[in-house]
């Protein structure tokens, strides 16, 4: 059964090896030199003319105005509520904004229309 060792053992045991614990910078021979490879050989070529152009695929969206008609209940106030917020805070003085976002509720904030 091993013993506990008393702290003063363990610090005079620790200061004996530190000479030895260098600060380690990495190996002392790099692995090219261990093992031979001097490089890989790369042949270069001139530039080829002809070339492929590749792309994405197409998404087509279909355009729907906005509305401040929503599916939901909540959806409709909530439209209404931000409408509300952006003519007391971001529209009131000494800001200005255009007659067609004042009044429009669906400028600010809107529901996917028909």
């Amino acid at each position: 059964v091993p013993a506990w060792l008393p702290i003063a053992a363990v610090q005079e045991m620790y200061y004996d090896e530190s000479l030895h614990l260098d600060v380690k910078t990495g190996p002392l021979r790099s692995q090219r030199s261990l093992t031979g490879i001097r490089g890989v050989p790369v042949t270069k070529k001139g530039f080829q003319h002809r070339s492929l152009l590749l792309t994405a695929p197409v998404i087509f969206q279909e355009r729907r105005k906005p509305s401040i008609d929503c599916d939901s209940t909540f959806g409709s106030s909530f439209v209404k509520e931000q409408h509300n917020t952006v003519q007391t805070s971001v529209c009131a003085s000494p800001f200005v904004c255009p007659d067609s976002v004042f009044n429009n509720p669906a400028a600010s904030f809107s529901c996917v229309g028909g």
